[in-house]
């Protein structure tokens, strides 16, 4: 694993010429709000999951 990240680290970042144009996203915004949209409701269902199986333990 160490011999994996430290060929890894020999070749650094790319320079700043190759980043390209930064207005050039590679994902349009649509995805990101997607991703931001699916993400919050991860947490939400997983918060609900959670309260409820809290809420039936305590019952018993």
């Amino acid at each position: 694993m160490l011999n994996l990240l430290y060929i890894l680290l020999q070749f650094g970042p790319p320079d700043p010429d190759d980043w390209g144009d930064p207005d050039e996203l590679p994902i349009s915004d649509n995805i990101w709000i997607l991703v931001a949209f699916l993400l919050l409701l991860s947490v939400y269902k997983i918060y609900t999951n959670y309260k409820s199986n809290k809420s039936i333990n305590s019952s018993n």
